[in-house]
């Protein structure tokens, strides 16, 4: 059985490519992305990234989440920061 997280790159690698070569993301790994959107974009995947890291500590004891729970993974301080960087305090 494969880990999970060979699983994930191989069922999602077409949909990631797509992903990649069109719309806000194309322009963000193209350099093109306009300030705004990408303050958009992040303040979009706060709440994401609250929900995701919020739910896998809450389970972190689970059989099989447990191996995925590594609390140096969470990105929520890192988005809130380069949010109140870009957009300001209030952001």
């Amino acid at each position: 059985m494969l880990p999970l997280s060979t699983r994930l790159r191989q069922d999602t690698k077409a949909a990631h490519t797509r992903a990649e070569r069109s719309g806000i993301m194309h322009q963000l790994l193209t350099g093109t992305l306009e300030r705004e959107r990408y303050v958009a974009l992040l303040a979009g995947l706060r709440p994401v990234y609250r929900a995701l890291e919020e739910e896998l500590d809450a389970r972190a004891g689970h059989p099989h989440l447990a191996p995925l729970h590594d609390p140096a993974l969470h990105r929520l301080a890192a988005l809130e920061a380069d949010l109140r960087m870009l957009a300001g305090p209030a952001a």
